[in-house]
């Protein structure tokens, strides 16, 4: 699937398909001075302005009680783990990747552009892991 959107002072595209011959994890966000690329689930760079390199850091791996996802269910279930609104699995957000994957298919059907009606303070805000975060409205 390829899906581009257009805003004034702003262009989504996106390359997705849930059928991979391979493992994939990557995505690459840019914006005006900068960038932020996955490499894939631990890997990732980045480069916050023109004048600086750019750099690379590794994640820890998830513990194996969040990696596998029936178990991790199960975790949550059972109470052992807690589930943060900001969570890829919360039901906030969620609800917001319903309202996206909605807005994409009326933006198919239509051949037009679907705005959506969200707050800003629904959007996620994901950290790099060094204290930097990225926000996009």
């Amino acid at each position: 699937m390829a899906k581009c959107w257009t805003y004034p002072k702003a262009q989504a595209v996106i390359l997705a398909s849930w059928n991979w011959s391979a493992d994939r994890k990557d995505m690459e966000v840019y914006g005006s001075s900068g960038y932020v690329k996955a490499l894939n689930q631990t890997a990732f760079s980045y480069r916050l302005t023109r004048e600086k390199p750019e750099v690379q850091e590794n994640l820890s791996p998830l513990p194996a009680t969040q990696s596998e996802p029936f178990g991790y269910f199960a975790n949550v279930i059972k109470g052992k783990i807690k589930i943060a609104p900001t969570d890829l699995s919360s039901l906030e957000n969620n609800l917001i990747v319903v309202k996206i994957l909605d807005a994409a298919r009326k933006s198919a059907e239509t051949k037009s552009t679907v705005m959506l009606d969200m707050h800003p303070s629904q959007a996620i805000k994901p950290s790099l892991g060094t204290g930097k975060e990225i926000t996009s409205y």
